[in-house]
């Protein structure tokens, strides 16, 4: 039995909230056969820009899809979602590339993820359908291009099923790096190649390999989103952004932020689909390799539930190192020192300060990513004596103060934690449907502590520094 029927014999039948703005798009990305605007006012270009980055142009009308702002070509409607959920005519040539999906968080980005539907339920309760449609342009696809999210879904349609896949990828011909599943979706022919005429082949990569596909703005049209009043807001909130930060980064070409970063630029896909040998013999190999389809990234909490051991141990070592931890300092009883191999001297009434310094060395956007009510990162410090034996910590009773570089009192609770609890703009809440803590309990982890939320996170390069105060009981 494989991953997915594992997960789906035991699920009935959830969106990481994130819907509908004017958005800036390039004017000529409008479909034929639309009324034109009248032109806008001519603006001197500034020096050194071009005059086209100087307009804005404001959405087409209502799109059958809204709040999402996916686009679909013109064809017949009919049968879109049944293209949209088979994987099965593409596994057949590509098998490599089918069993990495099979196993990764785009396979299981539809309501046959308990986490998911659990949200989108209750989004759908609360907001109604149609406004679900938002959550639609990136987890449910096959239900969107059907109309089937303005609608109760069964948990036995297998379109509730088909979470991203391979038709809405390489059916992408132009990227929009909006939100909200801001892509334009050609579901037309595909060709498939045939044994000795090497021009299908030619055919089939135009129509299912294009440009757009390698791109960071392919990525950012679903790891960008936001609410708003679309989607039952009353102000624009941000619901996750991992385009924006990258974009800003000295790995996307940028030293605006920083000008010390000297890294190799890289892309969405350098990171996180890097080349694999083949094992099936997939068709598109090129010298016995395909990008990998897992997707790694921070989903070692899906693999486990998956029980995909394999899976969750490549994606927790693909996250090994990305960000560095050091102790900078030791205050011990008013003496600063730096801590060596040698372990520093404490009298049972001394307090301890830690001085840690957190850097995002290799993240190419914020860490943690993500949406934010799925951010649950925390640092945990283990005090130990000479002999080894855990003196302060998760479960053994003390008190840690933590205190930022930004100077923020804490709050009483848990471990120093990067976490973005649902947040307030003017008094309006943006809604909360996060199904478990930001971090676990005292009482779960056995701390008697004082902790620190940290709401900001680490941008691509940043450097945090984080005082913890140890105080004897």
């Amino acid at each position: 039995m494989t991953p997915r029927n594992r997960l789906r014999s035991v699920l009935s039948g959830a969106c990481l909230v994130a819907g509908c703005a004017a958005t800036v798009h390039d004017p000529s990305a409008r479909r034929e056969g639309r009324d034109a605007r009248p032109a806008p006012t001519a603006v001197a270009p500034a020096r050194g820009l071009d005059a086209s980055a100087l307009l804005a142009v404001l959405p087409d009308g209502a799109s059958p899809f809204a709040p999402a702002l996916t686009r679909v070509a013109p064809e017949p409607a009919q049968g879109r979602g049944a293209k949209v959920a088979d994987v099965e005519g593409c596994a057949e040539c590509h098998a490599d590339v089918a069993l990495q999906w099979g196993r990764s968080a785009h396979a299981f980005a539809s309501f046959d993820n308990p986490v998911y539907r659990t949200v989108v339920d209750g989004f759908r309760h609360d907001r109604g359908e149609e406004k679900s449609q938002f959550c639609g342009g990136c987890h449910d696809p096959a239900l969107l291009l059907d109309g089937a999210m303005r609608a109760e879904i069964k948990p036995a349609d297998a379109r509730a099923r088909a979470g991203v896949s391979c038709r809405v990828c390489h059916g992408v011909t132009h990227a929009r790096a909006d939100g909200n599943g801001s892509y334009d979706l050609d579901l037309g022919a595909t060709v498939v190649p045939r044994d000795g005429e090497p021009e299908s082949r030619l055919r089939h990569r135009a129509t299912v390999a294009r440009a757009t596909l390698r791109t960071a703005e392919m990525c950012a049209t679903c790891h960008k989103a936001f609410l708003d009043p679309s989607t039952g807001n009353a102000a624009h909130l941000v619901g996750q952004d991992d385009a924006t930060p990258w974009a800003r980064s000295a790995f996307a070409g940028s030293h605006g932020a920083r000008i010390d970063d000297d890294v190799e630029r890289r892309r969405c896909q350098d990171c996180h689909m890097p080349a694999v040998d083949v094992v099936l013999g997939d068709a598109g190999a090129k010298r016995g390799k395909v990008r990998s389809h897992e997707f790694l990234g921070g989903h070692t909490w899906l693999a486990a539930m998956l029980g995909d051991r394999q899976l969750t141990a490549r994606a927790a070592s693909f996250l090994k190192g990305r960000v560095s931890l050091d102790v900078a300092a030791v205050r011990v009883g008013g003496a600063r020192t730096l801590l060596g191999t040698d372990p520093a001297a404490v009298r049972e009434d001394d307090a301890v300060v830690l001085d840690l310094v957190m850097r995002n060395l290799d993240v190419g956007h914020a860490f943690p990513g993500g949406v934010r009510d799925a951010q649950d990162t925390w640092l945990e410090v283990v005090v130990t004596d000479a002999s080894g034996i855990p003196y302060a910590g998760p479960l053994v009773g003390h008190l840690l103060k933590g205190r930022a570089r930004t100077g923020q009192p804490s709050q009483a609770g848990e471990p120093f934690s990067f976490s973005a609890p649902p947040y307030e703009i003017s008094g309006v809440e943006a809604g909360d449907y996060t199904l478990l803590p930001s971090c676990p309990s005292p009482r779960e982890l056995g701390w008697s502590s004082i902790e620190e939320h940290a709401v900001a996170s680490l941008q691509p390069g940043e450097t945090r520094v984080v005082r913890l105060v140890l105080l004897s009981l």
